[in-house]
């Protein structure tokens, strides 16, 4: 390289990485760049050749991308003594495979660096405290006026995952890089964010619901019934979330798009805006809000249970 370069008239210097130098040299748009000049001396001297040897090797023909695959599998069976199958398709490897590399990847790279872990389950048992201090024993209060402790279970639940658009916009760039690449299938990727982001909010949505019900002095036999109804509800609002994430190009603009749908659900969920209450044109509103389902079957099959 060295000699190329001297005989180009643009010797590396005695003192300094010479790397730095050459690249510097043929870059464009870079101080002291002679990128023209050694594009004009490829063409009038090496590309003839180069594209005769290129023609050279065609002609002669090679192993095929299976055939290096294969290859490779034999090498890495030398050094971990595990065998590896090989097939001959877009992704080399079993759809089996490319979820578990993922998903142990993934795991990794939370076990590195918990902070977000740690922020998360932190929230959520911070958001359980102030709700749970805010209903404190509401079970002595009458039964109408334990309902907003409901809603609010179901809503901190939603709200929650809010988080998860971000998170799913900044895992997307990384999946598109490398699904490009053919490193794996779109459903391996979608496969193994569904499974991870899934678990750690409800874990979240678990410890809130908790600790929520736990310093709000109800009867833990109701409890089942709540927390099946608020994790259906939370289940649904997560998967809106998902939706908007997928087709926002910004965290910023998710936000935005998924603002009016939250709010869409929370004002119409039988509580704030009933069947009472609501408007004839409107009503449709009631019936495909989460909240609203899940408010009037904790009330209706929770406290009819109760009584009985």
């Amino acid at each position: 390289v060295a000699a190329y370069f001297t005989a180009a008239s643009w010797p590396p210097p005695t003192v300094g990485n010479p790397v730095d130098f050459y690249l510097d040299t043929i870059t464009p748009g870079v101080r002291r760049s002679a990128s023209e000049a050694f594009a004009e001396r490829y063409v009038t001297m090496k590309k003839e050749s180069v594209e005769a040897a290129v023609n050279a090797m065609i002609a002669a023909g090679g192993k095929s991308a299976l055939e290096v695959l294969q290859d490779n599998r034999e090498i890495r069976f030398m050094v971990f003594n595990k065998v590896h199958t090989v097939q001959d398709s877009v992704h080399s490897v079993s759809m089996r495979t490319q979820v578990g590399t993922l998903l142990c990847r993934r795991v990794t790279l939370i076990g590195r660096d918990t902070n977000q872990l740690k922020m998360r389950l932190g929230m959520s048992i911070l958001q359980g405290v102030i709700i749970g201090v805010a209903f404190w024993d509401i079970a002595k209060k009458l039964p109408a006026q334990q309902i907003s402790f409901l809603f609010l279970m179901l809503q901190v639940g939603a709200m929650a995952n809010l988080v998860v658009m971000p998170e799913m916009i900044a895992q997307r760039l990384l999946f598109k890089i490398e699904t490009s690449d053919a490193l794996y299938s779109t459903t391996a990727a979608v496969v193994v964010d569904t499974l991870v982001m899934n678990c750690m909010a409800i874990a979240g949505n678990l410890i809130t619901s908790v600790i929520m019900y736990s310093l709000s002095g109800l009867s833990w036999s109701f409890f089942g019934l709540v927390y099946a109804w608020s994790f259906m509800c939370f289940m649904v609002m997560t998967n809106f979330f998902k939706i908007v994430a997928a087709v926002a190009p910004t965290p910023a603009q998710s936000l935005q798009v998924a603002t009016p749908g939250l709010i869409f659900f929370i004002l119409f969920n039988n509580f704030f805006v009933t069947k009472a209450t609501v408007a004839d044109f409107m009503r449709w509103a009631i019936f495909i809000s989460p909240m609203a389902w899940s408010i009037e079957q904790m009330v209706m099959v929770g406290w009819q249970s109760v009584e009985a």
